[in-house]
């Protein structure tokens, strides 16, 4: 079938500008400045954070977790001063006039890297210890601690009891198209239970699952499978140089900052470009984390419920009752395939939450930008737009080979669609009446 021709396939990639993404090795657009530069005290806690999904080697949805919980505790901190939005769990009923919004930020930050990353007590007290002497002392700062420190308590209790470490077993089968260990480490499945977790957003897990993958002997299914059989091999012959490094690049296994901790530094970036303020920052992490967290959930959800094979699985056993799927005992995928199932790609689910909340936050597509990785070092690849991003970061996952076409279109548009709920629905601005005025 002709790949225009696929009812559920998005054009070619190169139809979507890719042909025109500059890549620098060294530097990326001129006019822009990488996420490494120090705007305020939010970009220095988000780094410490995301330098903690690194060293505690969380999974994708264990650390989009862990930074809704950050990114609301800061955000709800500020909004006690500020008053500008419906807060998510705190509200101070005392007045908070003249307390420091800096101050606010570092206590609820501190206070919530301690509680989710104990192990790096050092690197978080060390950062508490510097941001204190760049504030003044007085009321001013004193007042913003304690609203800090109320409102990470008050996210830490919100998020006691949300299933997070409640654990189930996993019952394998060797039914055509179900999930099988996968080479070459034969891990367990991984968060079995992680669509059973409470959502920050979202009604239940569920609300947005998507139709499921297509049916083994489908003309959609032999597409897909002889799609990723060519492009996504590991020694291919038809991905280009350029796709190789972007399926590396975008890879964000475990040591990396992960898919949630990538788009933290895709949201700050951007933000840095468009000076936006830190109050606004501040309530835009939160609902770019919302719908990552929330994302990661309905993600798991999806995967465990239709519990669909990898494609190294499908091409090596190719049990599949298609005549027309041809097997290869020795294919190899480019990377190596994580150790859950594939339908949806669960980068792709972060990926369409992450895009979709900043196209609607900033009311465009068009937002250039540079971004660099923990797995490809020295090079920074750089985008014109939201869509140019997405589209590469999904289909990097074909070219890694480690997941069919339909889980990255499926994948994303449940991503799209949890970011628009929680877009609509969390940390709604104030009418400007009720907006606290100074």
């Amino acid at each position: 079938m002709h790949l225009s021709s696929h009812p559920r396939r998005r054009a070619p990639i190169s139809e979507f500008g890719l042909k025109r993404m500059w890549i620098w090795w060294v530097y990326g657009f001129a006019a822009l400045t990488l996420v490494s530069a120090r705007a305020d005290s939010l970009d220095d806690w988000s780094a410490a954070f995301l330098r903690a999904l690194k060293a505690e080697n969380n999974t994708p949805p264990l650390g989009a977790r862990s930074m809704a919980m950050y990114s609301l505790a800061v955000a709800d901190a500020v909004n006690a001063v500020e008053r500008r939005w419906k807060p998510y769990a705190y509200q101070p009923t005392n007045s908070t006039t003249g307390a420091s919004v800096d101050a606010a930020v570092t206590a609820a930050a501190y206070r919530m890297g301690l509680a989710l990353f104990p192990s790096r007590r050092a690197d978080f007290e060390a950062l508490w210890n510097r941001e204190q002497t760049n504030l003044p002392s007085g009321p001013a700062r004193e007042a913003g601690f304690q609203l800090g420190f109320a409102s990470a308590a008050a996210i830490l209790e919100a998020r006691m009891a949300d299933g997070s470490n409640t654990q189930i077993p996993y019952i394998p089968t060797n039914a055509p198209g179900a999930w099988r260990r996968t080479p070459p480490w034969f891990r367990p499945p991984d968060l079995p239970h992680w669509g059973l977790v409470k959502p920050f957003a979202l009604t239940r897990p569920d609300q947005f699952r998507p139709p499921g993958p297509p049916a083994l002997t489908s003309a959609q299914y032999l597409s897909d499978y002889n799609e990723v059989k060519a492009i996504g091999a590991k020694n291919s012959a038809t991905r280009t140089a350029d796709q190789t490094l972007a399926a590396n690049f975008w890879s964000d296994f475990s040591g990396t900052v992960t898919p949630p901790g990538h788009w933290t530094q895709i949201t700050l970036a951007i933000s840095q470009s468009n000076s936006v303020p830190l109050v606004d920052k501040a309530r835009l992490l939160a609902l770019v984390h919302i719908a990552l967290a929330d994302a990661g959930i309905a993600c798991w959800d999806t995967k465990y419920a239709y519990n669909f094979w990898r494609p190294v699985t499908a091409a090596i056993r190719v049990d599949d009752g298609n005549p027309l799927t041809e097997p290869d005992p020795k294919w190899e995928s480019l990377l190596p395939a994580p150790s859950f199932p594939d339908y949806v790609s669960g980068h792709s689910t972060f990926t369409g939450a992450g895009g979709q909340i900043l196209r609607r936050w900033f009311k465009r597509d068009d937002l250039p930008f540079s971004i660099t990785s923990d797995t490809v070092k020295g090079v920074s690849r750089s985008y014109h737009s939201l869509s140019n991003v997405v589209q590469e970061i999904g289909m990097s996952r074909i070219w890694g080979g480690i997941h069919f076409h339909s889980a990255d279109v499926d994948g994303q548009e449940l991503g799209r669609r949890v970011a628009d709920w929680v877009f609509e629905h969390e940390l709604q601005l104030l009418p400007a009446a009720e907006q606290k005025k100074e």
